[in-house]
């Protein structure tokens, strides 16, 4: 259960994000953002966190066998697999 292009793109997105805007707003703009703007800061929460849900849930599911076909329905091998060539 290695990392895949997918996780490594995020979090290398998400770092560039967070580097970006900590060199533009300077030292402590997550704190100050939440103090004078705690609505913006919880939307951004949740945009991260959906963000993170493929990347994590899928992978867990895997690991306890529960199916990820709707994630995976183009992998030959899995019970929906459906050619991207309709016939």
């Amino acid at each position: 259960m290695g990392l895949q292009g997918q996780e490594i793109l995020l979090a290398s997105t998400l770092g560039g994000v967070y580097a970006t805007l900590s060199s533009v707003f300077g030292k402590g703009w997550v704190k100050r953002m939440v103090h004078h703007q705690p609505v913006v800061a919880l939307s951004l929460g949740f945009a991260g966190l959906g963000l993170l849900m493929p990347v994590t849930v899928v992978p867990l599911r895997r690991g306890l066998g529960m199916p990820t076909n709707q994630y995976d329905a183009f992998k030959m091998g899995t019970d929906e697999y459906k050619s991207p060539v309709m016939k």
